[in-house]
C-alpha cells in the first residue's frame, strides 16, 4: 500500500497561524484562494512570500499549491472559452508560480455548466474545462521542476455529467472530492453533510461520490477524500433521526465551537452516532447539527486505505482551533 497523502486547504490570511506540528503532518497545503480578473489569476496576499518560506522551512517536503476559484468565483467560463483565453490563463498561473515558488495549481471551478453560484455558465464549459486543464498542464510542464495540477470536484452526479472526467483524470495528478455539503440548511430535511455512507432515506454520501467518480474513469489512486472541519445545522427539528423535516436552516459552526458546546453543555446538545452512515451529529430537541469528529474521520481514513485512494484533504485549517484534527488524520492514514 502506497503512503497516503494529507492535504489541507488554508485561507491566505491563516497561513501565518499554521502550527509547526501541523505543517510537518501535512503533505500539501492548498492556499484559498487565487481569483480571476480579466482572464488572469491573481492572489491577494499581504505576507505570501514570508508565509510560504516559513512553511517550507518547517517542512521542506511540503507541496504548496495555489487553489484558484471557490464558491461564486467567476471568470472560469470566460477564460476557458477560447484558445487565446486558455493560454492567457495558463501564463498567469506560470507567473505566480515563478513569483512565489508554488508547487502547483489547484482549480476549484464551482461548477462547469452551472450558474448556481451566480457565475457565468454555458453548455460548452464541459469541453472547455478539459481544454483549460490541458493548457495548464502544458504550461506547467515547461518548468524544470515538476508542478502539480489538481482540481476540487463537486461530489454529486451533476458534476460528472458536466465534465469529461475520464479525460480530465489523465491530465491531473489527483482529483479532490468535496465530500461535504452533501446536505445542508438549504434542504428541508436533515442529513449527514459529510457522511461516509448513505444513511436511512439518504442518497448522497462520500462512498457514493467515490464510486461515481471511479465509474466515470478516475482511478482510485487519483481520488482524494474530503473531510469537513465545520458543521451544517437545521432548526425546528422535531425528531433526532436524519431525514427529519426542518423548519429552517441554522448556523455553520467550526469544529472547536462544537467541542466547546459539548464540553460546557451549552445548548444542551446530545451527541449521537449513525452507525449505518458512520457519521456523528448533535441534537437538542430543536436543532440538528451534522459534523465530523475523530470517530467519523477514522472511518474515512480506513476507507481511503482500503480503496487505495491517493489520500485525504480537508476544508479548512482555521476551522479547527483545537488544532487536533490534522495530526489525528495523519496518524490514521499512517496506521
Amino acid at each position: 500500500m502506497k503512503f497516503k497523502k494529507l492535504i489541507g486547504y488554508c485561507f491566505t490570511d491563516s497561513l501565518g497561524d499554521m502550527k509547526a506540528e501541523d505543517v510537518r503532518a501535512l503533505d500539501g497545503v492548498n492556499i484559498a484562494f487565487g481569483l480571476i480578473g480579466k482572464g488572469e489569476i491573481y492572489w491577494k496576499e499581504k505576507n505570501g512570500k514570508r508565509d510560504i518560506a516559513r512553511l517550507k522551512e518547517i517542512n521542506p517536503k511540503l507541496k504548496i499549491v495555489l487553489s484558484v476559484g471557490g464558491w461564486a468565483a467567476d471568470g472560469f467560463s470566460q477564460a476557458a472559452e477560447t484558445e487565446e483565453g486558455r493560454t492567457k490563463f495558463a501564463e498567469s498561473a506560470a507567473r505566480l508560480i515563478e513569483e512565489y515558488g508554488f508547487d502547483g495549481i489547484d482549480i476549484d471551478w464551482e461548477y462547469p455548466c452551472s450558474d448556481k453560484a451566480g457565475i457565468r455558465a454555458i453548455p460548452e464549459d464541459k469541453g472547455n474545462f478539459t481544454l483549460l486543464l490541458k493548457a495548464l498542464r502544458s504550461r506547467l510542464d515547461t518548468f524544470g521542476e515538476y508542478k502539480l495540477l489538481s482540481i476540487a470536484a463537486g461530489a454529486l452526479s451533476s458534476y460528472v455529467e458536466h465534465t469529461q472526467m475520464k479525460e480530465v483524470a489523465g491530465i491531473l495528478d489527483y482529483v479532490q472530492l468535496m465530500t461535504y455539503d452533501l446536505y445542508g440548511e438549504w434542504d428541508s430535511v436533515t442529513g449527514h453533510h459529510a457522511g461516509l455512507y448513505s444513511g436511512a432515506g439518504e442518497g448522497a454520501s462520500s462512498d457514493a461520490a467515490v464510486r461515481l467518480f471511479a465509474s466515470a474513469g478516475v482511478p482510485f489512486e487519483k481520488l482524494v477524500m474530503g473531510a469537513a472541519f465545520y458543521s451544517r445545522e437545521w432548526k425546528g427539528v422535531q425528531n433526532s433521526k436524519p431525514g427529519s423535516p426542518a423548519k429552517k436552516g441554522g448556523q455553520t459552526h467550526t469544529y472547536d465551537i462544537i467541542v466547546e458546546y459539548l464540553e460546557t453543555g451549552k445548548k444542551n446538545y446530545k451527541k449521537l452516532w449513525d452507525d449505518e452512515a458512520k457519521a456523528v451529529y448533535l441534537y437538542n430537541g430543536d436543532q440538528f447539527v451534522s459534523y465530523e469528529d475523530e470517530r467519523a474521520l477514522q472511518y474515512k481514513a480506513e476507507y481511503v486505505k482500503e480503496k487505495n485512494m491517493y489520500g485525504m484533504m480537508y476544508w479548512e485549517y482555521s476551522l479547527d482551533k483545537t488544532y487536533s484534527l490534522t495530526q489525528f488524520l495523519r496518524k490514521q492514514l499512517d496506521k
